[in-house]
């Protein structure tokens, strides 16, 4: 009696997650032999790129637990974003490169599960990036523009938090598409990879889905830096302005100044390097983004399957360009790179040789006091042998 009853819901379920899923069928269209050849040539540059990228990320993770750089906010977002980079060059990256070489026809991209779970995979971490790097801008905002504010906004367990909603936010955003309710994941063309199918028959839904992972962190972090560099202007005004009053250096209130102005171009300094981070992502996966609002439908025609397949190697260069950026703009991350790579010991921590220096400057009287020379800030202060925060 209740057999009836029962599988009357269940059948019209399944008819109507059939239906969806019969709206996307894609067209039984393969790729040409020169295309093939062409993708081979691909893989074996795009391989390298994606295991340079896993190669860095490894080595800046390395660095990162060898100095304990987990104390504040900040290398707490730095590590989860180097975490996520390491993770998606070593492990997703590589598994999706070779779903477009062997396209569905091979186990495991040949299982539905294993496709809609490499699919959410995939499109959740690839969007780790921007909303880390917003909350990056968020916590050098607390540390450079309210200090007052800064103990409790740039601490470990607010950085926590932070990379947990960068965790998060693409998390949920992109499951939606896993559970049937805009879209599926599936086999997309051209390559029959991996991907979101049918996204488009919510436009409310892709829309909010892209203002919630890419442009509103896009636009909170341009507010951010914005208002930072305000800040450093007006302090740098402020700062020469005490410097013309020579005579405020004997009761010790300049050399504060200096100690604060400092300090503020040390965190400055990090922040740059993490406004870079954002802009080469953003130049990485324009192209991409773009390249399917342009294309159209018909993504076999000549020479189209080619160039995505390149512009997917343009959007792996994030990751593998993100330990160069840091080793050149923070000179702890050189130097703990070089110290990594030639097998030594590690340096002593930066705190005792800051103390050092610090005795030894005040011993032979190292201040504007006793030199004419404008020590310049923030513009020619950097964070060399200064641990960031």
């Amino acid at each position: 009696m209740n057999r009836t009853s029962v599988e009357g819901p269940l059948e019209t379920v399944k008819a109507s997650f059939a239906n969806v899923v019969g709206n996307f069928t894609l067209p039984r269209r393969t790729l040409t032999e020169k295309q093939y050849n062409e993708l081979y040539l691909w893989s074996g540059v795009t391989f390298i790129v994606v295991y340079g990228a896993a190669f860095g990320n490894l080595l800046t993770l390395t660095a990162i637990v060898r100095a304990r750089w987990w104390r504040t906010g900040m290398q707490i977002l730095i590590a989860s974003l180097t975490a996520c980079d390491f993770f998606i060059s070593f492990f997703v990256y590589p598994c999706y490169i070779i779903n477009i070489i062997s396209g569905a026809q091979h186990f495991p991209h040949n299982n539905a599960l294993f496709c809609r779970i490499t699919g959410y995979i995939v499109l959740t971490t690839s969007y780790v990036t921007p909303i880390h790097c917003c909350m990056i801008a968020v916590n050098r905002l607390f540390a450079i523009v309210l200090p007052r504010w800064a103990g409790k906004m740039t601490n470990r367990a607010a950085g926590l938090i932070m990379a947990g909603l960068g965790w998060f936010i693409p998390a949920v955003v992109y499951l939606i598409p896993l559970i049937g309710v805009d879209g599926f994941y599936g086999n997309s063309q051209p390559f029959k990879q991996c991907a979101w199918v049918g996204f488009a028959s919510s436009v409310a839904y892709q829309t909010a889905s892209a203002i919630l992972t890419l442009y509103a962190p896009t636009v909170v972090l341009a507010v951010c830096y914005g208002v930072i560099f305000f800040r450093l202007r007006c302090m740098d005004r402020v700062f020469h302005g005490d410097r013309e009053r020579e005579s405020v250096s004997r009761d010790g209130v300049f050399e504060r100044k200096v100690r604060e102005a400092k300090k503020m171009a040390r965190r400055w300094s990090v922040a740059k390097m993490m406004l870079v981070t954002f802009i080469v992502f953003a130049i990485c996966y324009i192209p991409m983004t773009t390249f399917f609002y342009v294309a159209g439908e018909d993504f076999f025609r000549p020479p189209l399957p080619t160039v995505l397949a390149w512009l997917f190697t343009v959007s792996y260069l994030g990751p593998f360009c993100n330990p160069i950026i840091y080793a050149v703009m923070n000179r702890d991350f050189h130097d703990a790179f070089v110290s990594i790579l030639r097998c030594t010991p590690r340096a002593p921590r930066r705190g005792n040789q800051q103390a050092k220096r610090t005795s030894r400057s005040s011993r032979v009287g190292v201040m504007a006091s006793t030199s004419r020379e404008d020590p310049r800030i923030p513009s020619r202060v950097s964070s060399r042998g200064e641990t960031f925060d």
